[in-house]
């Protein structure tokens, strides 16, 4: 699969961000912007950056911190640290172990295990709810079991994962079972009616054609892999080696609780599969909307 972006290096992130205040401006100005108008004053900028690390209103002297509500929120590392730890997760195609972080850093095991989470986190608001499809599109969708996860510290189970893909982007989550009662409801809200479905023979999609789905079929049991009509499903087949490979190889056993946030981080890598320096960009610059004002300042980030 070719890449027509370079991602970009760690000689290019220290030219870039050489000292904690050029983060702490990129953050804001990604955020806010200099032409931000003042919550308190209600005047447009100009913004100056304080010795709290913060941008103050010359103005007013109203206060606003580009952490607050952004994974950077109630963190002691500098942001500096955080570019960098977002630098090294765009660097890999199946993920970074806890462990590494913690070598890479120096941080203990708790402290790399809580930067890395949040890091997940982040991509996984990132990927969002997509809705698939549209009239004479085709769609893949199928589901897969994952072993070796963890439920409470009580030895491994399985997870079952459903996935749907329009072969740019996929979007997977935790399904508690893969029958007809679980799935439908998913394909109704995630896929728009007309769509051509491609599946495998599995009998909880036997129904498709009849709730305003085209549906063709790959019967898998008897090595069909590709149908007469030429659909298949091998968009979704290879992005689940992906995915198999990134929890089995780099983390061994994931937790039940955190296997969301696993499965987002690969699902956000597949998505800037083509474009890796946008991958790090859309990470430090795109962040959920601003809390609201109260008092006198943002509340502390």
């Amino acid at each position: 699969m070719p890449i027509t972006q370079k991602s970009l290096s760690i000689f290019d992130f220290e030219g870039l961000f050489p000292n904690e205040d050029s983060c702490v401006s990129h953050l804001f100005n990604s955020r806010f912007g200099q032409n931000y108008a003042c919550p308190k004053c209600d005047k447009e900028g100009p913004w100056y950056l304080n010795k709290y690390k913060r941008f103050a209103c010359s103005r007013c002297g109203c206060q606003i911190s580009g952490r607050s509500g952004t994974v950077f929120s109630y963190s002691n590392h500098p942001l500096r640290t955080w570019f960098r730890a977002m630098l090294v997760f765009t660097h890999t195609r199946t993920g970074i172990s806890n462990a590494f972080i913690a070598r890479h850093f120096g941080f203990s095991h708790e402290t790399s295990w809580r930067l890395a989470n949040k890091i997940r986190s982040h991509m996984a608001w990132h990927c969002g709810t997509p809705i698939f499809g549209g009239a004479g599109e085709h769609v893949e969708i199928d589901e897969t079991l994952i072993r070796g996860i963890r439920r409470g510290g009580k030895g491994s189970c399985r997870a079952i994962i459903f996935g749907i893909s329009d072969r740019k982007r996929v979007s997977t989550m935790i399904v508690p079972k893969r029958n007809r009662a679980t799935l439908e409801p998913i394909i109704r809200a995630r896929i728009r009616p007309g769509t051509i479905i491609n599946s495998d023979g599995w009998r909880a999609y036997d129904h498709l054609s009849e709730i305003g789905f085209e549906h063709i079929k790959c019967n898998h049991k008897i090595g069909q892999w590709v149908s007469e009509e030429g659909a298949h499903t091998r968009h979704l087949d290879t992005y689940w080696t992906t995915l198999k490979r990134s929890i089995r190889g780099i983390h061994l056993h994931v937790s039940m609780d955190h296997l969301e946030k696993y499965i987002k981080e690969c699902e956000f890598r597949h998505t800037f599969r083509k474009k890796p320096a946008d991958m790090f960009w859309d990470l430090i610059s795109k962040h959920p909307p601003p809390l609201p004002f109260s008092g006198k300042r943002y509340r502390k980030g």
